[in-house]
């Protein structure tokens, strides 16, 4: 995988924020976490995000759990050179464009499930997915990976839970060679995190805060909830990006991206500047109304969402407010969120709403508006 992005096919189905486009293509050819916004609004089948690229679980993992490691510790030396291969032919940011169709909603929740049992409980699948260099190689069992074509052939119809076992097991080992290889390259140091939070520091302080944010806008207890990582750093301003210092954290689950996870950017001060959820679940279960719909509920859903910010964050009653439907989120004349864009008097903010329930799915304010 190494360096080998384009930059004139990184963003051809993915919304950037203006302005950001260069700083995009930067941290991905340095293999390094995207500071783009809005990659939470582009739909989850068509763009996830580029950091599953280029690492297994996330560079900088706290934990790999003992099983899964010692089956990619133990791969045979064919094996590794495979994903070798398969890593440095590969030129996207994604999904879509390694495997030879998407996974369906339903495949996406089953892997969600099935990623539990690889990761927690040990589960692998029975056989592996093999490796050609070409289609006239290839027997007709499905999946299987194509070196010429250097895609990832899936049945049609949609898989069993072991021919998803086996496309989580191959994901996880191609990650893991991939993250040996800048590892040995020096574009990481290690596995591990990379500083440990120290009791009563600001990193501390901010690992408390981002928890409670999820908590109080999700439900989770990712605090408290041992299949949670949590990541944190700091990153100091950057003028040329209009980038003001912060302190990112980011609680994921091991495997291929799917599964939620959470993203909380906090400014020096510690007020927040990002309240986020990713992955596809949510987006996948979220119910959808015919735009014309939408369209006649928009004051009403965005009162809610004020509401809520004001019992959650404390920001009172705006000065004004616009709503609009996000054009990404709609399919077939159906949407299922919408857009508050808020002006306070100290700040202005955003809202991401999920129509069904008022669910607040993404907060920002001061930055990326």
């Amino acid at each position: 995988m190494k360096n080998n992005i384009k930059n004139e096919n990184v963003l051809s189905n993915i919304c950037v924020p203006e302005g950001l486009e260069q700083e995009l293509i930067r941290n991905c050819k340095e293999h390094k976490r995207t500071d783009v916004l809005t990659f939470r609004y582009v739909h989850v089948l068509s763009a996830l995000m580029a950091l599953a690229v280029f690492g297994i679980f996330s560079i900088g993992a706290a934990a790999t759990y003992a099983s899964v490691k010692e089956r990619m510790e133990s791969m045979p030396e064919e094996e590794v050179e495979n994903f070798q291969r398969e890593n440095d032919k590969d030129e996207f940011v994604t999904r879509d464009g390694v495997n030879s169709r998407p996974l369906t909603d339903s495949e996406i929740l089953r892997v969600t499930e099935l990623e539990r049992d690889y990761y927690d409980n040990g589960v692998f699948p029975e056989n592996t997915i093999p490796h050609y260099a070409s289609r006239d190689e290839m027997t007709g069992e499905l999946p299987a990976y194509v070196e010429e074509d250097n895609v990832l052939y899936l049945p049609e119809e949609e898989m069993t839970d072991e021919q998803l076992l086996q496309y989580i097991d191959h994901n996880a080992k191609k990650w893991y060679v991939n993250e040996q290889e800048l590892i040995a390259e020096g574009y990481i140091d290690t596995l591990e995190e990379s500083a440990p939070v120290i009791e009563g520091s600001v990193e501390s302080r901010a690992k408390q805060l981002a928890a409670q944010y999820i908590k109080d806008f999700y439900g989770d207890d990712v605090a408290t909830d041992p299949k949670w990582n949590a990541y944190i750093y700091y990153t100091p301003e950057d003028e040329e990006y209009n980038r003001p210092a912060q302190y990112e954290l980011c609680y994921e689950t091991e495997g291929i991206g799917y599964s939620t996870g959470y993203q909380i950017w906090l400014a020096e001060d510690l007020s927040p500047m990002l309240i986020n959820i990713t992955g596809a679940v949510f987006d996948i279960e979220a119910t959808r109304y015919a735009v014309e719909e939408v369209e006649s509920r928009k004051d009403e859903i965005a009162n809610a969402a004020i509401a809520r910010l004001d019992e959650l964050l404390g920001l009172g009653m705006p000065t004004e407010y616009t709503v609009e439907i996000d054009d990404y989120d709609i399919e077939d004349g159906m949407t299922g969120y919408l857009i508050v864009k808020l002006t306070y008097p100290e700040l202005q903010a955003r809202a991401y709403v999920r129509v069904a329930d008022g669910t607040i799915i993404t907060y920002s304010s001061g930055f990326g508006l």
